[in-house]
């Protein structure tokens, strides 16, 4: 009878507002409660871990084709993981050692376990309930970021050390640059669409560069070049005239740039000890030739190229489709990626702008690391890759 309800509930989607609104609150009280230093502070962890088996029984009720497919991927991924840790941990079971890992593949499991709940990311009908309430999210959140860097909350920085960014109540600054990417990316399309969501989305802008990753600056600049190309603005004469003025609005307020830079001394003793290449990939092209070294050339064996096998709690690169490798290993990662791109991102179903938007967000994503494995980032990624598909 319960599950019969839950079925009922999901087939009109009433569930997701829900969802949305409990996977935002569980980050903000992880973020709070481990700000206070509580002994126990992953709710979010929590939250989706018991998502994750209900959903999972749920679909073994409410069984079909696509679920079956889903489920048929999650248990040879969960094979390829166990086998894979084995092979690393020379073949000596660690409970510790396995918990700690399959919280990163739950990470990189949950879209495709929220997918098979739903029944398919594309197959959700409209509900303008859902993008209220994931409206509602990114304006508490902007709120959060804007009274952060205004009285200087500590709770609210991106950083725990001296690094210039707020995040709001994000627990880390890789979910709030994909949070805003999408965010940007909703709104240009609402207004693309509809013409609506004008003052939103200036907020939205301001948020993202008071974030103060280098990812979503990035991402910021592809979607303005996005735009000039979809509007085919440099076919315009004006288009011309505001260039010019915006070179030349740089040019007086270069002063104050430079003291902006400045705010993030992190990054100018990084380019000072290390140089530019470390300082712009935040330590990763060190991680990179770290984990080549100690990993791939001292212990890993033909088996681990195949199926991957690593502690991520030590050992990662943090770009992304190398994670995965390093994760998966080269089959498990042509079969992730392969289905990602079949049951995700399927491209088919955007075109001209949302797709440039979609490619944008993938390549921030693997400079930034933590976008397949980013569990509080599925649910609103599903949300916005509905909106935006044709």
């Amino acid at each position: 009878m319960l599950l019969k309800t839950i079925k009922d509930f999901v087939s009109k989607n009433n569930y997701l507002p829900l969802l949305v609104i409990l996977f935002y609150l569980s980050e903000a009280c992880t973020k709070v409660l481990k700000k206070l230093h509580f002994p126990f502070y992953n709710v979010s962890g929590a939250i989706k871990a018991s998502f994750i088996v209900l959903a999972i029984i749920f679909c073994l009720y409410a069984f079909s084709a696509y679920r079956k497919s889903i489920l048929k991927f999650l248990i040879i991924l969960g094979l390829i993981f166990i086998v894979g840790q084995l092979s690393f941990n020379q073949w000596n079971f660690d409970a510790s050692y396995l918990f700690s890992n399959s919280i990163f593949f739950g990470r990189y499991i949950l879209i495709f376990v929220i997918a098979a709940y739903i029944g398919g990311i594309y197959e959700i009908n409209y509900n303008h309930n859902n993008y209220r309430v994931f409206e509602a999210v990114i304006v508490v959140n902007s709120l959060a970021v804007f009274f952060g860097f205004i009285f200087q909350i500590s709770l609210f920085k991106t950083y725990s050390s001296a690094r210039f960014g707020y995040s709001g109540l994000f627990i880390v600054s890789s979910i709030a640059t994909y949070f805003y990417a999408l965010s940007i990316s909703y709104y240009l399309v609402k207004i693309i669409r509809e013409h609506k969501g004008y003052i939103a989305f200036s907020l939205v802008i301001i948020a993202s560069v008071l974030v103060g990753t280098k990812a979503l600056l990035l991402f910021i600049g592809f979607s303005v070049i996005n735009l000039i190309w979809h509007f085919k603005l440099y076919q315009k004469k004006f288009f011309l005239l505001i260039l010019a003025g915006g070179v030349m609005i740089i040019y007086l307020i270069k002063d104050w740039l430079v003291s902006f830079l400045k705010l993030n001394t992190v990054l100018s003793n990084v380019y000072e000890e290390h140089g530019l290449l470390t300082m712009l990939t935040s330590y990763r092209d060190i991680n990179f030739i770290s984990v080549v070294n100690e990993v791939i050339l001292q212990q890993w064996g033909i088996l681990n190229f195949l199926i991957g096998g690593t502690n991520f709690t030590e050992y990662r690169i943090e770009f992304d489709f190398l994670d995965i490798v390093l994760f998966f290993g080269i089959c498990g990662s042509l079969i992730y990626l392969y289905t990602y791109f079949r049951k995700i991102i399927r491209f088919t179903f955007f075109q001209g702008f949302q797709r440039n938007q979609i490619i944008f967000l993938l390549i921030i994503g693997f400079l930034s690391g933590t976008f397949f494995n980013s569990g509080p980032l599925a649910l609103y990624l599903i949300l916005v890759l509905n909106r935006l598909k044709s």
